[in-house]
Protein backbone atom coordinates (compact mmCIF):
# COMPACT_ATOMS: atom_id res chain seq x y z
CA UNK A 1 0.00 0.00 0.00
CA UNK A 2 1.05 3.58 -0.61
CA UNK A 3 0.95 6.05 2.27
CA UNK A 4 -0.47 9.45 1.24
CA UNK A 5 -0.12 11.00 4.68
CA UNK A 6 0.30 9.32 8.08
CA UNK A 7 -2.82 7.23 8.62
CA UNK A 8 -4.15 7.28 5.05
CA UNK A 9 -3.22 4.60 2.52
CA UNK A 10 -4.24 3.69 -1.03
CA UNK A 11 -3.80 0.49 -3.03
CA UNK A 12 -4.01 -0.13 -6.79
CA UNK A 13 -2.82 -3.73 -7.15
CA UNK A 14 -6.38 -4.97 -7.78
CA UNK A 15 -8.38 -4.54 -11.01
CA UNK A 16 -10.30 -1.38 -11.79
CA UNK A 17 -10.18 0.60 -8.54
CA UNK A 18 -7.85 2.43 -6.18
CA UNK A 19 -8.81 1.33 -2.69
CA UNK A 20 -8.32 3.32 0.50
CA UNK A 21 -7.74 2.68 4.20
CA UNK A 22 -8.07 5.35 6.89
CA UNK A 23 -6.39 4.35 10.15
CA UNK A 24 -7.48 5.45 13.62
CA UNK A 25 -6.69 4.21 17.11
CA UNK A 26 -10.11 2.52 17.15
CA UNK A 27 -10.02 0.74 13.79
CA UNK A 28 -10.14 1.35 10.05
CA UNK A 29 -12.50 2.89 7.55
CA UNK A 30 -12.05 1.17 4.19
CA UNK A 31 -12.80 2.93 0.91
CA UNK A 32 -14.31 0.46 -1.61
CA UNK A 33 -13.04 -3.11 -1.99
CA UNK A 34 -11.76 -5.56 -4.61
CA UNK A 35 -14.28 -7.37 -6.76
CA UNK A 36 -12.74 -10.88 -6.74
CA UNK A 37 -13.02 -13.12 -3.67
CA UNK A 38 -9.34 -14.09 -3.56
CA UNK A 39 -8.34 -10.41 -3.81
CA UNK A 40 -10.70 -9.50 -0.98
CA UNK A 41 -8.97 -11.97 1.32
CA UNK A 42 -5.55 -10.52 0.47
CA UNK A 43 -6.81 -6.95 0.89
CA UNK A 44 -8.31 -7.67 4.30
CA UNK A 45 -5.14 -9.43 5.43
CA UNK A 46 -3.11 -6.41 4.32
CA UNK A 47 -5.21 -3.72 5.98
CA UNK A 48 -5.59 -5.79 9.17
CA UNK A 49 -1.90 -5.16 9.82
CA UNK A 50 -2.91 -1.55 10.59
CA UNK A 51 -5.95 -2.29 12.74
CA UNK A 52 -9.40 -3.86 12.77
CA UNK A 53 -11.64 -2.85 9.81
CA UNK A 54 -14.70 -1.13 11.31
CA UNK A 55 -16.57 0.28 8.31
CA UNK A 56 -16.46 0.32 4.53
CA UNK A 57 -17.57 3.21 2.33
CA UNK A 58 -19.10 2.49 -1.09
CA UNK A 59 -18.47 5.60 -3.15
CA UNK A 60 -21.41 4.89 -5.48
CA UNK A 61 -23.38 1.99 -6.97
CA UNK A 62 -20.96 0.96 -9.72
CA UNK A 63 -20.77 -2.88 -9.75
CA UNK A 64 -16.96 -2.83 -9.67
CA UNK A 65 -17.10 -1.58 -6.07
CA UNK A 66 -20.37 -3.13 -4.93
CA UNK A 67 -20.13 -6.80 -5.87
CA UNK A 68 -17.14 -7.58 -3.64
CA UNK A 69 -18.81 -5.87 -0.68
CA UNK A 70 -21.32 -8.72 -0.44
CA UNK A 71 -18.50 -10.87 1.01
CA UNK A 72 -17.34 -8.45 3.73
CA UNK A 73 -18.99 -8.59 7.13
CA UNK A 74 -18.62 -5.01 8.36
CA UNK A 75 -21.12 -2.12 8.17
CA UNK A 76 -21.32 -0.54 4.70
CA UNK A 77 -21.74 3.23 4.34
CA UNK A 78 -23.26 4.90 1.27
CA UNK A 79 -25.52 7.71 0.15
CA UNK A 80 -29.30 7.09 0.16
CA UNK A 81 -29.59 6.85 -3.63
CA UNK A 82 -26.84 4.21 -3.72
CA UNK A 83 -28.72 2.09 -1.21
CA UNK A 84 -31.93 2.49 -3.24
CA UNK A 85 -30.19 1.41 -6.44
CA UNK A 86 -28.51 -1.65 -4.93
CA UNK A 87 -31.74 -2.67 -3.16
CA UNK A 88 -33.48 -2.75 -6.54
CA UNK A 89 -31.01 -5.22 -8.04
CA UNK A 90 -31.78 -8.90 -8.33
CA UNK A 91 -30.02 -11.07 -5.75
CA UNK A 92 -28.37 -12.83 -8.70
CA UNK A 93 -25.98 -10.79 -10.85
CA UNK A 94 -25.08 -11.73 -14.42
CA UNK A 95 -22.32 -9.54 -15.76
CA UNK A 96 -22.87 -10.60 -19.37
CA UNK A 97 -26.58 -9.71 -19.30
CA UNK A 98 -26.02 -5.95 -19.41
CA UNK A 99 -22.29 -5.34 -20.07
CA UNK A 100 -21.02 -1.86 -19.14
CA UNK A 101 -17.35 -2.21 -20.01
CA UNK A 102 -16.37 -2.85 -16.39
CA UNK A 103 -14.50 -5.54 -14.48
CA UNK A 104 -17.91 -6.73 -13.26
CA UNK A 105 -18.74 -7.88 -16.80
CA UNK A 106 -16.43 -10.85 -16.19
CA UNK A 107 -18.92 -12.44 -13.80
CA UNK A 108 -21.14 -15.02 -15.43
CA UNK A 109 -23.39 -15.48 -12.42
CA UNK A 110 -23.04 -14.63 -8.73
CA UNK A 111 -25.55 -14.58 -5.90
CA UNK A 112 -25.89 -12.80 -2.58
CA UNK A 113 -26.16 -9.23 -3.89
CA UNK A 114 -28.52 -8.41 -1.03
CA UNK A 115 -25.54 -8.67 1.34
CA UNK A 116 -24.05 -5.59 -0.36
CA UNK A 117 -26.98 -3.32 0.56
CA UNK A 118 -25.50 -0.51 2.71
CA UNK A 119 -26.22 -0.49 6.44
CA UNK A 120 -25.61 3.23 7.13
CA UNK A 121 -26.82 5.89 4.73
CA UNK A 122 -27.30 9.65 4.61
CA UNK A 123 -29.02 12.21 2.39
CA UNK A 124 -26.80 15.31 2.13
CA UNK A 125 -23.92 14.84 4.57
CA UNK A 126 -22.87 12.85 7.61
CA UNK A 127 -20.02 12.74 10.11
CA UNK A 128 -18.46 9.57 11.46
CA UNK A 129 -16.32 9.73 14.59
CA UNK A 130 -13.73 6.98 14.93
CA UNK A 131 -11.70 7.71 18.04
CA UNK A 132 -9.62 10.82 17.24
CA UNK A 133 -10.84 11.22 13.64
CA UNK A 134 -13.82 13.14 12.29
CA UNK A 135 -14.67 11.75 8.86
CA UNK A 136 -17.11 13.64 6.64
CA UNK A 137 -19.36 12.10 3.98
CA UNK A 138 -20.87 14.40 1.35
CA UNK A 139 -23.36 13.71 -1.43
CA UNK A 140 -22.04 14.85 -4.82
CA UNK A 141 -24.18 13.32 -7.58
CA UNK A 142 -22.77 13.22 -11.09
CA UNK A 143 -21.17 9.91 -12.05
CA UNK A 144 -24.22 8.28 -10.42
CA UNK A 145 -27.19 9.71 -8.48
CA UNK A 146 -25.64 8.47 -5.21
CA UNK A 147 -22.00 9.44 -5.72
CA UNK A 148 -20.30 10.74 -2.60
CA UNK A 149 -17.00 12.04 -1.29
CA UNK A 150 -15.19 11.06 1.92
CA UNK A 151 -13.20 13.88 3.53
CA UNK A 152 -10.70 13.61 6.38
CA UNK A 153 -10.16 17.26 7.41
CA UNK A 154 -7.48 16.48 10.00
CA UNK A 155 -5.34 14.88 7.28
CA UNK A 156 -6.48 17.11 4.38
CA UNK A 157 -7.33 14.12 2.17
CA UNK A 158 -10.52 13.70 0.12
CA UNK A 159 -11.62 10.52 -1.63
CA UNK A 160 -13.81 11.61 -4.56
CA UNK A 161 -14.77 8.30 -6.16
CA UNK A 162 -15.47 8.44 -9.88
CA UNK A 163 -15.82 12.24 -9.99
CA UNK A 164 -12.59 12.27 -12.03
CA UNK A 165 -11.35 9.54 -14.33
CA UNK A 166 -8.60 10.51 -16.76
CA UNK A 167 -6.74 7.23 -17.40
CA UNK A 168 -9.93 5.54 -18.67
CA UNK A 169 -13.15 7.01 -20.10
CA UNK A 170 -15.66 7.58 -17.28
CA UNK A 171 -18.75 5.39 -17.12
CA UNK A 172 -21.64 7.55 -18.35
CA UNK A 173 -24.55 5.09 -18.07
CA UNK A 174 -26.08 6.73 -14.97
CA UNK A 175 -24.47 10.13 -15.28
CA UNK A 176 -26.13 13.40 -14.25
CA UNK A 177 -24.03 15.77 -16.34
CA UNK A 178 -25.03 19.11 -14.83
CA UNK A 179 -24.56 17.81 -11.29
CA UNK A 180 -21.23 16.31 -12.33
CA UNK A 181 -20.00 19.65 -13.67
CA UNK A 182 -21.14 21.34 -10.46
CA UNK A 183 -19.14 18.82 -8.43
CA UNK A 184 -16.05 19.54 -10.52
CA UNK A 185 -16.56 23.25 -9.91
CA UNK A 186 -16.67 22.56 -6.19
CA UNK A 187 -13.36 20.72 -6.38
CA UNK A 188 -11.86 23.96 -7.69
CA UNK A 189 -13.22 26.18 -4.93
CA UNK A 190 -11.27 27.56 -1.99
CA UNK A 191 -12.60 25.04 0.51
CA UNK A 192 -11.10 22.12 -1.38
CA UNK A 193 -7.74 23.68 -2.20
CA UNK A 194 -6.04 22.28 0.91
CA UNK A 195 -7.12 18.70 0.18
CA UNK A 196 -5.14 15.99 -1.55
CA UNK A 197 -7.65 14.47 -3.98
CA UNK A 198 -7.89 10.71 -4.52
CA UNK A 199 -9.73 9.42 -7.57
CA UNK A 200 -11.10 5.88 -7.49
CA UNK A 201 -9.70 5.28 -10.99
CA UNK A 202 -6.46 7.32 -10.96
CA UNK A 203 -5.28 7.58 -7.36
CA UNK A 204 -3.84 10.91 -6.25
CA UNK A 205 -4.55 13.54 -8.91
CA UNK A 206 -3.39 17.07 -9.53
CA UNK A 207 -5.64 20.07 -10.09
CA UNK A 208 -5.19 19.94 -13.85
CA UNK A 209 -7.09 16.65 -13.88
CA UNK A 210 -10.21 18.55 -12.80
CA UNK A 211 -10.04 20.73 -15.91
CA UNK A 212 -9.42 17.70 -18.13
CA UNK A 213 -12.50 15.96 -16.73
CA UNK A 214 -14.66 19.08 -17.16
CA UNK A 215 -13.56 19.51 -20.78
CA UNK A 216 -14.40 15.88 -21.51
Amino acid sequence: MRKIVPGVFIENKYPSLYLGAIVSDDGLLLIDCPIWEEDIKIWLDTVSQYGQPRYMALMDSHPDRVLGARLIDIPLIAQDATRKQISAWSDTYKGTAHPIGAEADSFKRITGISHAIPDLTFSTNMKLYIQELDIEFEHHPGPTPGSMWVLIPKMSVAFIGDAISTSTPPFMGEAEIENWLSALDELRNQRMMRYTLVSARDGVIDRQAINIAARF
